[in-house]
């Protein structure tokens, strides 16, 4: 795999091979990992893969990681944890942005009738 695979080949890999994706993500820097954590999120066919990887990333050190998880989990809002988590980002994330997007992923929710 190319140490840094576009963002089509990203794509490809969620949708194809989220295991390797999942591989790729734990030997990235923070701005590479955000965008596939989103990703892995949208478009992994391996759902219970997704949200076990996103989850640990919404505590990542990185706020733009943190982030990224948060849109990533913004497709499991069926699941307790992950609103929970998302939850706990939006009321007490040090980062703004963190927040901001917890929030409007719970507003999702109540828009869609949960995911």
């Amino acid at each position: 795999m190319l140490p840094r695979p576009s963002r089509d080949e990203l794509r490809k890999l969620a949708e194809t091979n989220p295991q390797s994706l999942v591989d790729w993500m734990k030997r990235q820097d923070p701005g590479h990992l955000t965008y596939a954590a989103e990703i892995l999120g949208e478009l992994s066919p391996d759902k219970d893969l997704a949200r076990r990887e996103l989850l640990p990333l919404a505590s990542h050190k990185s706020a733009l990681v943190r982030e990224g998880a948060v849109y990533g989990l913004s497709n499991f809002l069926g699941d307790n944890e992950v609103r929970e988590c998302l939850s706990r980002l939006s009321r007490s994330d040090p980062s703004p942005s963190v927040r901001e997007a917890a929030e409007d992923a719970l507003d999702l929710e109540g828009q869609d009738g949960g995911g």
